[in-house]
């Protein structure tokens, strides 16, 4: 059927809830205003909630499932601009965030506006806005409007981006795709943990047993620790990182080679973490006398003599 559309057209309701590790979203009927009729607002419920689906990380719940509970808290149009109501609404549907929208003509346009509240304050978090010629347009113009909708989401408990904020207050800087070996996430420590000026010690040692690869930072930074305290050594890169207390946790370890790279593409590159531009230590050995660091103004990875000053960013697996 033929889509046309005047006045304005209040969204459904989308309610975020996590299901799996999955954002599983309820959409209530589209409300009509402005003469459109309610088969056409099952179409462009439907069309919204194709898009949705199509995603691949988006479950939705059942329509009248999430209307039947509306109509339980007899909740009101003017309820949305009461924080309480709307924070009651969440919890009613193990929510964390609800979305909302309009779609109206405007000036000869067809304009779509969504916005994320949080269900405490019930603030915006953000808001998106689709114009259109015509409402013709939405099959064209829809999918990359929801897409992009949905990179303001706030991330479900458990399920974290590389860039966003980690369990811990630092920042997520890789994932590897699945739990295995106790971690599935990479974490940076926020900026104001990091050392400056720091050696990493054993120097004219061997520390034997460090390696480079991804995801053996922590078992470098034990070996090199227990190695250090044997030799009366304090102060130094990994031990720094090993007794670091942030934000409730304390299983901070020194990055290797490998970890420290992925640091520097993940956020540095992208310029997120507040890092500087200068040199920082990995766990990773090279001989008795060399370590392996990187410089984060142009991501060249060297190695260095142990006696050498640089910086140390922790990080922490989970």
């Amino acid at each position: 059927m033929k889509i046309s559309i005047t006045g304005m057209v209040m969204f459904g309701v989308l309610v975020c809830m996590i299901q799996a590790q999955h954002l599983t979203v309820a959409v209530s009927l589209f409300e009509t205003r402005g003469g459109l009729s309610k088969d056409e607002a099952e179409v462009v419920t439907e069309l919204f909630i194709t898009e949705l689906i199509a995603e691949g990380t988006i479950k939705v719940v059942d329509r009248n499932n999430f209307d039947k509970i509306m109509t339980e808290m007899q909740f009101q149009s003017s309820d949305w601009a009461d924080s309480a109501k709307v924070a009651q609404l969440g919890r009613a549907l193990n929510a964390n965030s609800i979305i909302r929208g309009t779609v109206m003509t405007l000036a000869g346009q067809t304009v779509i506006t969504s916005t994320i509240l949080d269900i405490n304050t019930a603030q915006i978090l953000s808001s998106s806005t689709l114009r259109m010629k015509g409402i013709d347009e939405i099959f064209d113009k829809l999918p990359v409007f929801v897409k992009e909708m949905m990179k303001n989401l706030p991330d479900p408990p458990g399920v974290y981006k590389v860039g966003s904020k980690g369990p811990a207050g630092g920042i997520v800087f890789y994932d590897k795709g699945v739990f295995s070996n106790g971690w599935k996430y990479l974490e940076s420590a926020p900026a104001e943990t990091e050392f400056i000026n720091v050696q990493w010690g054993a120097y004219e040692k061997d520390v034997a047993g460090t390696v480079a690869d991804v995801g053996f930072g922590k078992r470098n930074t034990q070996l090199i620790v227990v190695f250090l305290r044997k030799n009366r050594e304090s102060g130094k890169a990994a031990q720094l990182c090993d007794a670091l207390r942030y934000n409730g946790y304390d299983d901070w370890f020194l990055p290797n080679k490998g970890e420290l790279d992925l640091m520097y593409k993940n956020l540095k590159q992208k310029g997120i973490g507040d890092f500087t531009n200068s040199y920082y230590w990995s766990s990773s050995q090279t001989n008795d006398d060399l370590t392996w660091n990187q410089g984060f103004s142009d991501g060249t990875q060297y190695y260095d003599f142990k006696y050498r000053v640089y910086c140390v960013r922790a990080v922490r697996a989970f």
